[in-house]
C-alpha cells in the first residue's frame, strides 16, 4: 500500500498538510460513517486559510485505524 508521503502517491501534495491532518483526526468538526463500508469513517475540519474542509477517510480493521485518503473539499455532502 502506498503512503501519502510517497512521491508516487496521487495525494503526495498533502504532505505539506500533515499537522492539519492530525488536527482533523483529533478535533474534527464532523465525523460521518460510510453508507457503503461500515469500517470507514470520514473526518472533517474547516480551515479558513484554505476556505475548505479537509476530509480524512479512515478505515478500521481489527481495532486499528489507518488513513485511506485525504483531500480538501468545498462542503460536506
Amino acid at each position: 500500500m502506498e503512503s501519502i508521503t510517497s512521491q508516487e502517491s496521487p495525494h503526495a501534495y498533502m504532505t505539506n498538510h500533515l499537522e492539519q491532518i492530525k488536527e482533523t483526526l483529533i478535533k474534527p468538526d464532523k465525523i460521518t460513517s460510510s453508507i457503503y463500508d461500515s469500517y470507514k469513517s470520514s473526518y472533517y475540519r474547516y480551515y479558513k486559510n484554505e476556505h475548505k474542509f479537509l476530509r480524512v477517510i479512515v478505515k478500521y480493521l481489527n481495532g486499528d485505524g489507518f488513513v485511506i485518503t485525504v483531500y480538501f473539499i468545498g462542503r460536506i455532502s
